[in-house]
């Protein structure tokens, strides 16, 4: 009975400890991209995440070793809150052009203005090497986002 009791109040307690957040990883829809954008800023405004869109290739090899850093959760702790608007280069390059986020190299990171566009606020490319997260991609995107301490995936 004691050990019921026990097991009562812990998982009592455990109903208050906030969920662990991570970033997330969301495929862009189909339509104008500025309109796309607008949707996903209300929808991480509406759910306190920061909204970044990401041009990436199925290609670009710094681009998959930063997806398999996300998926790994490996950045978890640096970037608990970030919601990534993944657009695919050669898919959607044009559509993104038009709404100003073209892309030179990859991986792409550009913050949305108010209306939906793409602003200077960006940072593109990184290396092929299998430490580019830790050492290139990351420290840039916790500048870009204003994160203090650099990721260590």
């Amino acid at each position: 009975m004691r050990r019921v009791a026990v097991l009562i109040l812990v998982l009592a307690s455990c109903r208050d400890i906030a969920p662990v957040k991570h970033p997330e990883l969301v495929e862009a829809g189909a339509g104008a991209v500025d309109q796309v954008v607008l949707a996903a800023m209300a929808d991480a405004r509406r759910d306190s995440r920061q909204l970044v869109v990401y041009v990436s290739a199925t290609w670009c090899q710094p681009c998959e070793h930063f997806q398999h850093a996300l998926r790994g959760g490996e950045l978890d702790s640096y970037f608990p809150s970030l919601r990534l608007l993944k657009f695919d280069f050669d898919r959607d390059g044009r559509r993104l052009a038009t709404a100003g986020y073209a892309a030179e190299l990859l991986p792409s990171f550009v913050m949305p203005g108010p209306d939906g566009r793409g602003t200077d606020r960006r940072i593109e490319g990184a290396t092929k090497d299998a430490d580019t997260v830790a050492r290139s991609i990351g420290p840039r995107l916790q500048r870009l986002l204003g994160v203090v301490s650099p990721p260590r995936p």
